[in-house]
């Protein structure tokens, strides 16, 4: 818990672009009183909020993170040669198994700067966010609303993450600025205990209800379209917290969770403005992972021109340098990267027609790998013919995913027939038939589709848990899975540090 004491100079001085620390430290040298100067107009909240932008991205990319935490676990496709995985497999989990995946401080510091941007940017009167004297009230107020339904949705989506992947933790609304807000008077610091996962997922619809209101919708071609959050992105993000929030509870609660998720898919597929790429053009889904294609509804960027890029390495620490291989690394990730699909190779497998199979993968079968994050530029700077940067943005959230996630739901309320047209809308954009199976087994076909879909995309791994559907998945015993063995330890520091923090059960003693 100790990044969540970070101030706000620290926290801009380390994750906002160079130019933007420069205009800052000409205003004045960093201080307690650095937030008074810092938090004056909209210059200042847009630079704020493209720090949390910076933070959230960092999360989920440093160690390629949001594959370990949500792809990996759920075993339909696995990394062969890198030795972390087999841990998480294996079930393991007793070292320290990859440094990036086993903290969560970098998600406080995002909360926490999206804490900041609440309660500083809230506090600004609308006219500093005149553009100049002819912008009216309503249009400042407007742009002073979308920082702060930017913010919301970033703190929504960190929790999420982490609800998602420890369960109860710790939920801090408030601004903090200083760590003299988390000693008491006698000089201790001030533990925080964790907060029922039920709690904070209310908390997570709670911002993103209100996010909802200050946010617009946008439309592809817009200059932020799916890499920056709008009201499209936040009715997606709502749909999977209910739709978690369903699998978590039972009867009415449950059914409760279930309508506004069926709500939420329906808003997204109806008002977003994004439609459904076509599988049949060549090379489509390479291009949708460029980014801002018609398909996304919320991305990480990854764009060379706007300096948010990273060079392809033969490395465990990023997704692309472990999902490439000859010939887009020729030499260089040279049997190293391939991957096999320990649960998944058997449903793919079923339709030797489907699209998927060449515009997911090059060259499919047991040398094959996943191809999703292949665009990438030459480093004209670099005389290394095997100097590459990746082009190829992180889809966290895109249209087929809540196609998908609604056909789900509409199941588990018995909408079988409303529940088979939305699963036939991706299995024949797939160039598969219609689903012809029983409605008993439909609630597999979708989970299925979801995978293969997916693949890549750090889904899997919570579908499972969501959907408390583990064949295949040898770890997950009956004990395990009763001790909620799939939620991953609490660092050991962090239960040093803070004494009211509790291990999950199924790993206590174990580490």
């Amino acid at each position: 818990m100790k990044k969540i004491t970070i101030i706000v100079a620290l926290i801009l001085t380390l994750f906002v672009s160079n130019s933007c620390v420069d205009d800052l430290l000409d205003q004045k040298p960093l201080g307690q009183n650095y937030g008074d100067v810092f938090w004056v107009d909209k210059q200042g909240a847009e630079k704020g909020l493209a720090g949390a932008y910076s933070l959230f991205r960092s999360t989920l990319l440093n160690g390629n993170s949001f594959m370990m935490w949500g792809e990996f676990p759920g075993m339909f496709l696995l990394n062969t040669p890198q030795w972390i995985v087999g841990y998480i497999h294996g079930g393991n989990y007793v070292l320290a198994y990859w440094e990036y995946t086993r903290e969560w401080e970098k998600f406080y510091q995002t909360v926490t700067l999206t804490n900041i941007i609440q309660e500083r940017v809230g506090a600004l009167d609308v006219s500093k966010f005149k553009e100049n004297s002819s912008t009216s009230n309503d249009e400042a107020q407007k742009e002073k609303n979308r920082i702060l339904g930017e913010a919301l949705f970033l703190r929504a989506y960190s929790y999420f993450w982490m609800t998602r992947i420890w369960g109860d933790v710790p939920l801090v609304t408030e601004a903090i600025e200083s760590s003299d807000q988390l000693i008491d008077d006698n000089g201790y610091v001030i533990g925080l205990e964790r907060t029922p996962e039920a709690d904070v997922l209310k908390q997570i619809l709670a911002d993103l209800d209100q996010a909802k209101k200050w946010l617009d919708y946008s439309a592809p071609g817009d200059e932020n379209w799916a890499i920056r959050a709008n009201k499209g992105a936040a009715e997606a993000l709502e749909a999977h917290v209910a739709a978690w929030a369903a699998s978590r509870v039972t009867g009415a609660e449950q059914t409760a969770y279930l309508t506004r998720a069926k709500t939420a898919c329906d808003n997204v597929i109806t008002k977003s403005g994004a439609s459904l790429v076509d599988y049949s053009e060549e090379d489509a889904v390479v291009d949708m992972f460029e980014g801002q294609s018609t398909e996304g509804l919320f991305e990480l960027n990854i764009n060379t021109a706007q300096n948010e890029a990273f060079r392809v390495y033969i490395s465990e620490n990023t997704h692309v340098g472990i999902t490439l291989d000859e010939p887009f690394q020729s030499g260089k990730n040279n049997n190293v990267a391939k991957t096999s699909f320990p649960s998944g190779q058997t449903v793919i497998n079923r339709y030797p027609e489907d699209y998927r199979i060449n515009q997911f993968f090059y060259n499919w079968g047991p040398n094959g790998f996943l191809r999703k994050y292949s665009a990438m530029s030459p480093d004209g700077a670099s005389t290394d013919r095997f100097a590459f940067f990746s082009e190829a943005n992180v889809i966290l959230l895109r249209l087929a995913d809540i196609v998908l996630l609604r056909s789900e739901v509409l199941a588990k309320q018995g909408k079988y027939a409303e529940a088979a047209i939305d699963l036939n809308t991706i299995r024949n954009r797939a160039n598969l038939p219609n689903y012809s199976g029983t409605d008993n087994d439909m609630a597999v076909e979708i989970f299925n589709q979801r995978a293969v879909e997916l693949v890549g995309e750090g889904h899997n791994a919570f579908d499972r848990i969501r959907n408390d559907y583990w064949e295949g998945v040898g770890f997950m015993s009956a004990s395990r899975k009763a001790a909620k063995g799939y939620f991953w330890p609490i660092q050991g520091n962090y239960l040093l540090i803070n004494r009211k923090l509790t291990q999950n059960e199924y790993w206590r003693g174990k580490l």
